[in-house]
């Protein structure tokens, strides 16, 4: 117990830390070093935990077009919400196969919820002028994923909510249920249960 304690402390520092850092060096030019650190802690700490706080009055719309922000945010609600006996698993594996049926059930839920809600948001919202219609292929893409992975635990958004069809709010709907896996930063039934 107090080495998978200890484990866990070392992987929320290593994510956590990276993720502020990478964050505070893109936001350092708009807000100087000592906000931008702040604010590239404050989002580390708050999408690795699943939480979804952000500290924008707009949640982190204004970063729609922007990589970085959104791939850190993304990343870290990802790794949260694989949790921990997962990330460790990863660390040592050598082969997928060789992985435990939980690891494997998780990555592979993961990865088909993702890949399957970004392309259903994608579908249903691409023609809605007020989210993704004006948007360039590129940057309709990037939003689609982000508001595919944040809403089964996270709960940042860089499209208007509110603008949204009520079949993608559905989408979102279902994915909250859902929710992150076990032992992971979120909430819902998990997905190994949604899984099995």
């Amino acid at each position: 117990l107090a080495r998978f304690v200890l484990t866990v402390l070392k992987l929320t520092l290593a994510f956590e830390l990276t993720g502020a850092a990478i964050l505070t060096m893109r936001w350092a030019g708009e807000y100087g070093v000592g906000r931008a650190a702040y604010h590239g802690v404050f989002h580390a700490i708050s999408a690795f935990n699943n939480a979804g706080f952000a500290l924008f009055s707009d949640n982190l719309v204004r970063f729609r077009s922007d990589w970085i922000v959104n791939l850190v945010i993304t990343t870290l609600v990802i790794c949260g919400g694989l949790g921990f006996i997962v990330l460790t698993a990863i660390g040592r594996a050598r082969r997928f196969r060789r992985c435990s049926t939980h690891t494997r059930l998780v990555i592979t839920l993961t990865g088909a919820l993702v890949v399957i809600t970004t392309a259903l948001i994608w579908l249903i919202e691409r023609n809605n002028a007020g989210t993704l219609q004006p948007l360039g292929a590129g940057e309709a893409l990037l939003a689609s994923y982000f508001q595919a992975v944040t809403p089964r635990t996270a709960g940042f958004n860089t499209l208007d909510l509110g603008a949204m069809l009520p079949v993608s709010l559905f989408v979102m709907m279902v994915l909250m249920f859902i929710g992150a896996s076990p032992g992971g930063t979120g909430g819902g039934v998990k997905t190994t249960t949604f899984g099995v």
